[in-house]
C-alpha cells in the first residue's frame, strides 16, 4: 500500500521561512495551487506519497536539505485509517 502524509502544523510558517510563498511551492513542485491550498487548510487532510515528495524536493532544493529531511519537516506519515476531518460521529 502506498504512503499516505498530512501535512504538518507548522507547514505554513516552514515554507514562509524558506522565502517561498504557496504559489511558487506549488509551481516548482508542479502541483496544482488549488490542491496545495485545501491540503494546506485541512479540507483534503491526505497527501499521496507522490505528491508529498514533490512538495518536498522543491521546499528541499530552496533550503538546501535533503529530501528526507524536507519530508521530515513538512509532513507527517499517516499510520491508521483515519483523520480527523474523515471520521464520523
Amino acid at each position: 500500500m502506498a504512503s499516505i502524509y498530512r501535512v504538518r502544523d507548522d507547514f505554513d510558517k516552514k515554507i514562509e521561512r524558506a522565502g517561498l510563498s504557496k504559489a511558487e511551492l506549488a509551481r516548482r513542485a508542479e502541483v496544482s495551487k488549488y490542491t496545495l491550498q485545501k491540503k494546506t487548510s485541512g479540507e483534503i487532510p491526505r497527501t499521496r506519497g507522490a505528491i508529498a515528495w514533490r512538495l518536498a524536493r522543491a521546499y528541499a532544493k530552496e533550503r538546501g536539505i535533503t529530501d528526507e529531511q524536507a519530508m521530515q519537516e513538512l509532513f507527517e506519515e499517516v499510520t491508521d485509517n483515519t483523520t480527523p476531518a474523515l471520521v464520523s460521529a
